[in-house]
């Protein structure tokens, strides 16, 4: 049986869309750089703090695709508190030196910057998750469908 997932959230490009998103970010680079380096990592660590219990939450209560987005979203959000994870970080920050050079970027917006690869690692991980699960269900439909094809006696 087919969930029912509803409108779909569709995306246009369009250049009005492309300046409102520019702008959006000149305006959010603009705060961040002005704002303390203190009061910076209180934003964040609350957004993280928030965006944790969401998941966890949902790993709990969540069914289906909810669900299997959670648990490849904490997966990432919880590796950033790792080894691997600071790497994973400091290959980011070499590449994007090595793209853009030193930019010597206020440490506040090098805090926002890192809040949004994580957000962007985080969603990627949980959509995987999702395919993950739809590819699993049907491997698994296809094998009892075999299975079911067989003679017992």
């Amino acid at each position: 049986m087919a969930e029912n997932s509803g409108p779909s959230l569709r995306l246009h490009f369009s250049l009005r869309n492309l300046f409102t998103v520019m702008t959006t970010v000149a305006v959010l680079c603009g705060v961040a750089a002005l704002l303390p380096v203190a009061l910076t990592q209180l934003v964040i660590g609350a957004i993280w703090i928030v965006a944790a219990s969401v998941l966890f939450t949902g790993l709990f209560f969540g069914e289906g695709d909810e669900r299997a987005f959670c648990i490849g979203a904490t997966v990432a959000l919880s590796s950033m508190w790792t080894g691997p994870g600071g790497r994973f970080m400091m290959g980011v920050h070499s590449i994007f030196d090595l793209l853009f050079g030193s930019l010597s970027l206020p440490q506040s917006v090098t805090l926002w910057f890192d809040l949004g690869v994580h957000v962007l690692l985080v969603l990627a991980n949980g959509w995987l998750c999702i395919r993950a699960r739809a590819w699993f269900q049907r491997n698994r439909m296809a094998s009892d469908g075999a299975n079911s094809g067989e003679k017992t006696g």
